[in-house]
């Protein structure tokens, strides 16, 4: 069976693909061209069939090319994902202040879903600490400069604050959850930011 490797819309030629050529290998190589155009592959489609946000930890990735019919590769402007993200980023941080001015309200009133805005805080924190993960890694790759500061060295301070939220509410304590809430965390959100964000805009 003869491979069809589509590069957006254009035919690649196969020459350089071996019978042990594993879809990885082709995507390293096809990424590597596309570096210094300040492209790269968004997303990849096997036989017709769309792999989804999480492709390169998925089983394809590490199959023969010679095993699938079509091998589809779509490919996207790096600063215009860079944007994306760090829209997707202050999104999320300005989400979990808002969520937990709201909580801490509620516990200081002894009202509310607790639970569930604890839980989502927790969530959206996580997503929030992988996007910006991921953007500065981006950043280092490309030379793009996303952010003033590093991020990681906040990780660890929210990671504390994560834990100490879960403890607090594991004990009940409301009054320290509120406190947590409202003069630890959301402090250390917007400080990070203040100090972190580069620019919203390139």
């Amino acid at each position: 069976m003869i491979t069809e490797i589509y590069l957006d819309e254009t035919r690649l030629d196969l020459s350089g693909v071996t019978r042990s050529s594993t879809v990885g290998d082709l995507v390293d190589a096809v990424e590597s061209d596309l570096k210094p155009l300040r492209r790269f592959i968004m997303e990849l489609w096997v036989d017709g069939r769309n792999e989804g946000a999480a492709w390169k930890d998925g089983v394809a990735i590490n199959e023969p090319v010679k095993r699938y019919g079509e091998l589809r590769l779509f490919t996207s402007d790096i600063d215009h994902v860079v944007l994306q993200g760090i829209y997707t980023a202050g999104e999320y941080i300005t989400f979990i202040c808002d969520l937990a001015l709201n909580m801490t309200g509620a516990l200081r009133r002894g009202s509310g879903e607790i639970d569930n805005h604890l839980g989502a805080i927790i969530e959206s924190t996580g997503e929030m600490v992988r996007t910006m993960d991921a953007l500065y890694r981006c950043g280092l790759a490309y030379g793009i400069e996303v952010f003033k500061e590093n991020p990681v060295e906040y990780y660890e301070s929210i990671l504390q604050n994560m834990s100490a939220l879960k403890d607090a509410r594991l004990a009940l304590d409301n009054v320290l959850l509120a406190d947590i809430l409202e003069y630890e965390f959301t402090p250390l959100l917007k400080e990070m930011e203040e100090k972190v964000f580069c620019r919203r805009d390139m």
